[in-house]
């Protein structure tokens, strides 16, 4: 195994390439080896290819932002990335981000993030443990927080975007929601370019956010459903292969519908497509388990219902044996009482 040392002083010894990103084709700069050591992706394709020696060696990346650009980079080069806060947002959401970035590089010894407990699955069987796994079609929605993998790195680095959204939320709900349409970004990149790696990484911070979410879970609007709308516009429908990220959101929505209630989640409604049909599906087998639930609910109340009566039969029979104990007892009490009476008569005639 090389040294990884070693192996990144070999990238430092090649010439960057240049990268295009977003409508104002801001330039990047990335060394060919980081590309090559992800075999599968189109950017390592575009350089070993048959037309590798076409054109300026350019990278066209513009069909994406600079800010998920920027985060792709960043897990290249470090294996994490954080979400970039220049997203739109209240400026108190800003202040709140760059407090926890200055706790995050002066505090080295920070307590475990509530992110930790989603680090593992709970105890479920395997078919339970994933979104990806089994026959769903017969069983109740996994809950967001098992469908993190187990094992999971909740931060590789004290700046990482699990690390941002737990100190950030405790100031502003609205930065829950830049996170999921960040990494909802991420996942729609990595899956378009074949960065499998990223893609599951992506995939699982974004599970980890909404594990997290604010109960008044209409804060993370508009936020949630541009990060719906861009999934369900840049992954494959059904018909071709079933999407994770399209699992978890419809997932999500189905699982949170009476809270997210409003204008936006109308608005998602009213555009119908795949979504409206997986949400559907989801929402039947909710409504399906609850009513089974209710069913062995009722079954229960009816076994309960019909022990108390017994115990209650039981328990006004012990109350007449008890009544019977309690009148012998006061009769012998006074037999008793009137022998000894009795005997005391009969000794003082004696004398």
């Amino acid at each position: 195994m090389k040294d990884p040392t070693t192996q990144f002083g070999v990238y430092l010894k090649e010439a960057p390439l240049k990268i295009f990103a977003g409508e104002e084709k801001t330039v990047y700069y990335i060394h060919v080896g980081v590309l090559l050591a992800c075999k599968s992706s189109t950017a390592n394709v575009r350089i070993n290819g048959h037309w590798k020696d076409t054109g300026d060696g350019a990278i066209d990346w513009t069909h994406f932002d600079r800010q998920t650009v920027e985060c792709v980079l960043h897990y290249l080069y470090t294996g994490d990335y954080y979400v970039p806060y220049f997203l739109p947002m209240k400026g108190s959401a800003v202040e709140g981000v760059q407090k926890s970035l200055d706790q995050a590089e002066n505090n080295v010894d920070e307590p475990p993030s509530p992110l930790s407990t989603l680090s593992t699955c709970d105890a479920l069987p395997p078919t339970e443990s994933s979104l990806l796994e089994g026959d769903t079609t017969k069983r109740p929605l996994t809950p967001i927080r098992n469908c993190v993998k187990a094992g999971f790195p909740v931060e590789n680095m004290k700046t990482a975007a699990g690390f941002v959204v737990v100190k950030d939320s405790e100031h502003d709900k609205h930065v829950i929601g830049a996170s999921v349409l960040m990494h909802s970004k991420v996942y729609s990149f990595a899956h378009q370019h074949f960065f499998s790696d990223l893609a599951n990484f992506a995939l699982q911070r974004l599970t980890q956010v909404l594990a997290l979410a604010p109960d008044d879970c209409a804060l993370m609007f508009p936020y949630l459903a541009d990060a719906i709308r861009h999934i369900y516009d840049t992954t494959p429908g059904p018909e071709i292969q079933e999407d994770p990220a399209r699992k978890l959101l419809s997932q999500y929505v189905a699982m949170n519908y009476t809270h997210l209630a409003g204008e936006e989640l109308s608005a998602l409604v009213e555009e119908g497509g795949d979504l409206m049909i997986d949400i559907s599906k989801k929402l039947v087998r909710l409504l399906t388990t609850n009513t089974s639930e209710i069913f062995c609910l009722e079954r229960k109340v009816h076994s309960l219902s019909a022990e108390v009566g017994e115990l209650q039969t039981i328990c006004k029979d012990k109350e007449q044996e008890i009544q019977n104990l309690q009148a012998r007892y006061e009769s012998e009490v006074t037999t008793l009482s009137a022998i000894k009476n009795s005997r005391k008569k009969k000794s003082g005639s004696l004398y």
